[in-house]
């Protein structure tokens, strides 16, 4: 079993993976940020100093020598002292469960697609290494893994993709996160032998803060990585119950996205019986589907229409041959709007020299493709690599292009950056699979005027 311990190794190890992400968390710790900045201080010295000197030069590698001795001393006083903080931390929270006092704290967010969500409070390391700890004991006890959008829609395409028989039925979980049952997940939870009372009383307390929050005794907060866990955990159930049904050749879940590719034969229920299997499946968790988003269909035969359907952000088109992918409207939408962003942004700056930099960067980034080193699973992402289940060049890539054009004819710019952004195009981004670089630090510039965004 795991170490579930809520110990300054583990807070340790929880502070270096998500540094690795891009989470800058010495803002917990003043002197921890002050000793991080004093380190970069040193290195952007070494770096002028070299510049002054001859490469392979002895004067060139003693001055490296030089500097790299009081880099290392300056990263070891700021281990010492970030240590420290987190043994600090640490007994405080063990104080807590000691106490029986344990408190998760969570405060509101911002509205994203019309439902509020919630995050922890900035300056409170005591909450963020309990809950990140909880979130960490919960995945490993329960073997939760993050979904992965691509290989779900990879796995549905795949498997329609042919001209077999079949039946597609397509739904979504009505409110997931407000509707998990706070008894049903309680209990899953301690029928559990790998996951330690501990962690069950911080899940406990975080529930119990968000009842008195709704008045009911459902509900997870949305925004936090522990309710995503927990969330993953109680669907776990869900997944196994329908995927055990008859005549399935296919189940996938994304989060509260839901699709059965099912067998069709001569003797097999209406589509009406097959969707009130599944219903009831859902009911028995305390959970319900969302009519609106309830479809269900069999393949079309040569004679009939091709049946189009949502999944993912892309448009899945079924048909008697096989089944074609495009953009869904929605992520396109998506698309248009980050170029709306993008472009009022420039004018808004004024068009100053930083300005247009950014500018090419969050084209490039949109119109390209690039690795997220911070990502979880340090991902290619971009044009292709979020969307690569698209044939080549299709009609909502050209829209795309137009915008872009339109755009770029709208505002008045610098020749060469002009040049630069006359020559980017979603179509070659995808079809050539164009790959940018960038920094943590350029990332984190491009997203930020998009991170809130209601359809992001």
């Amino acid at each position: 079993m795991a170490d579930q311990s809520y110990s300054a190794a583990n807070f340790r190890r929880i502070w270096d993976l998500r540094t690795r992400r891009g989470e800058d968390l010495s803002t917990f710790y003043p002197a921890v940020q002050d000793a991080s900045n004093q380190i970069r201080v040193l290195v952007a010295e070494r770096r002028e100093d070299l510049a002054t000197r001859t490469l392979g030069s002895t004067d060139y590698e003693d001055c490296a020598a030089s500097h790299d001795v009081d880099i290392k001393t300056a990263r070891r006083k700021r281990d010492e002292l970030l240590v420290a903080h987190l043994s600090g931390t640490s007994l405080l929270v063990n104080q807590q469960i000691d106490a029986d006092s344990l408190s998760l704290k969570t405060v509101p967010g911002p509205v994203v697609r019309g439902k509020p969500t919630y995050t922890l409070p900035p300056d409170d390391p005591i909450t963020y290494f309990l809950s990140r700890q909880s979130e960490r004991n919960v995945r490993l006890a329960l073997s939760v893994e993050a979904p992965s959008r691509s290989i779900t829609a990879e796995q549905l395409f795949r498997t329609i993709d042919n001209q077999v028989p079949l039946m597609v039925l397509r739904t979504d979980l009505a409110s997931f996160y407000e509707s998990i049952p706070h008894d049903r997940l309680r209990a899953m939870l301690r029928s559990s032998d790998s996951l330690s009372r501990t962690t069950c009383r911080v899940v406990d307390s975080m529930l119990a803060e968000s009842e008195n929050r709704t008045g009911k005794p459902i509900g997870l907060p949305r925004g936090l990585a522990l309710s995503a866990a927990l969330a993953e955990a109680y669907a776990k159930q869900l997944d196994l119950l329908i995927s055990k049904s008859q005549s399935v050749y296919l189940y996938v879940r994304y989060v509260d996205d839901i699709v059965l590719v099912l067998g069709v034969a001569d003797q097999d229920p209406k589509v009406n019986n097959r969707l009130k299997a599944v219903s009831d499946i859902v009911h028995s968790l305390g959970l319900s589907l969302n009519p609106a988003k309830t479809f269900a269909t069999s393949r079309p035969k040569a004679s009939e229409p091709a049946i189009g359907f949502d999944f993912l952000g892309y448009r899945l088109t079924l048909s008697h041959t096989g089944c074609t992918a495009d953009l869904t409207r929605s992520r396109a939408d998506r698309y248009l709007q980050r170029l709306q962003l993008t472009f009022d942004q420039y004018r808004n700056e004024g068009g100053t020299s930083r300005s247009a930099v950014q500018l090419l960067q969050r084209l490039r980034f949109l119109t390209g493709n690039t690795r997220l080193a911070n990502n979880k699973r340090q991902g290619l992402v971009g044009i292709y690599f979020s969307n690569s289940l698209l044939p080549g060049r299709t009609q909502i890539l050209e829209e795309l292009d137009a915008a872009l054009d339109a755009h770029v004819a709208s505002v008045a710019m610098p020749p060469a950056v002009l040049m630069a952004a006359k020559e980017m195009s979603f179509c070659d981004g995808f079809e050539k699979t164009i790959y940018h670089r960038f920094s943590s630090k350029q990332l984190r510039q491009i997203v930020r005027i998009w991170k809130f965004d209601d359809k992001a």
